[in-house]
């Protein structure tokens, strides 16, 4: 899918996204795919309005996104959001075949450590990482799209 940009952010659809990877990579749908948001009528609408007026957005399930994404980016750039490393994997379980996956963040828990400025992953990150990259799958590090691209595999 050459016209989809895989992004790993826990945070979902925010300013960040909007202002920063949709106008700079000419984004023209954004889908959030998350189990939990997507069977939420409030979590749905409030991600959807976070991605302003410019770009269509969409909150849909794991599942839905895997299904949805071969018609979307037949005809659109579209900017794909998982939440977390285990989704992404899902995501490339499902079927999605995509060779690139951005991970611009992950929140600090009690159980992650720092991986880098605004990358924090838990042990069982660090496995699915690289259960990820073992299946041909590039997966780097930027915060933002004007960095540079940092192989996950050089921070692990």
């Amino acid at each position: 899918m050459h016209n989809l940009l895989f992004l790993i952010d826990s945070r979902g659809i925010h300013g960040k996204i909007v202002a920063g990877w949709g106008f700079r990579e000419q984004i023209e749908e954004i889908v959030l795919a998350n189990d939990a948001a997507a069977a939420s009528e409030w979590e749905r609408e409030a991600y959807v309005s976070a991605a302003g007026l410019e770009y269509s957005a969409r909150v849909l399930s794991l599942a839905d996104a895997v299904h949805q994404l071969p018609d979307l980016t037949v005809l659109r750039r579209t900017l794909l959001i998982v939440g977390s490393v285990a989704d992404a994997l899902e995501m490339l379980d499902r079927g999605l075949d995509h060779r690139e996956i951005i991970i611009s963040n992950l929140d600090p828990s009690r159980e992650r450590q720092q991986l880098c400025p605004g990358v924090f992953v838990a042990e069982s990150d660090r496995h699915t990482l690289n259960a990820i990259v073992e299946r041909g799958v590039q997966v780097v590090v930027r915060l933002m799209p004007q960095d540079k691209p940092q192989p996950v595999q050089e921070l692990l």
